[in-house]
């Protein structure tokens, strides 16, 4: 299969608000506090351990698109897939945050049923490009599932003419022709 979309988290531009919120402060603290030892505990405590964890995390995370299905895999430690078959999908939602219109990345969310999400990923830039692929890959399908019935009507009529050509030739009565007339429109 074609992956069309292989997407993954931005560590920097994703995680701006822990950098803006928590690790700056952090840092700006260990600097106030002057002792050696205390600032270096801190340091490693709030900021190094913290933040090697968030990008673990980040690095962790991606998002495929491929032709049949979208595929996202988190966790570093246990690692988790979930697959979403394009034909299941019911709608796709994307949004933007004020901050995160700022580092232009979004949240896509994927549904199948019901009002809770399949897929949701936050913080990548793909957004709308992924939004776009699916919603194509699923109009695709539609005009295929029409081509196929309409394909299945024509055929269906064919098959219909035939056995009123065998009726005619004499091979079936009436009652045998109405029989397999009804089983066959019932098909459409």
């Amino acid at each position: 299969m074609k992956v069309l979309i292989n997407s993954k988290m931005n560590f920097v531009k994703s995680q701006y608000l822990s950098f803006i919120f928590i690790y700056f402060p952090v840092v700006i603290t260990c600097l106030l506090i002057g002792h050696p030892i205390g600032s270096t505990i801190w340091f490693v405590l709030f900021f190094l351990i913290p933040i090697t964890l968030q990008y673990l995390f980040v690095k962790s995370l991606s998002l495929k698109v491929d032709e049949e299905k979208t595929t996202k895999k988190s966790g570093f430690i246990n690692v988790t897939t979930v697959e979403v078959r394009h034909s299941d999908l019911t709608r796709v939602d994307v949004s933007q945050g004020v901050f995160q219109k700022i580092f232009n990345l979004g949240q896509v969310c994927i549904y199948t049923t019901g009002d809770q999400p399949e897929i949701l990923v936050n913080g990548i830039e793909e957004f709308i490009e992924i939004k776009n692929t699916l919603n194509k890959l699923r109009s695709n399908k539609d005009i295929r599932n029409q081509e196929n019935k309409s394909n299945s009507e024509i055929d269906t009529i064919d098959k219909i003419k035939k056995l009123n050509e065998l009726k005619d030739q004499g091979i079936l009565n009436q009652e045998e022709f109405d029989k397999k007339k009804n089983e066959l429109m019932e098909k459409i």
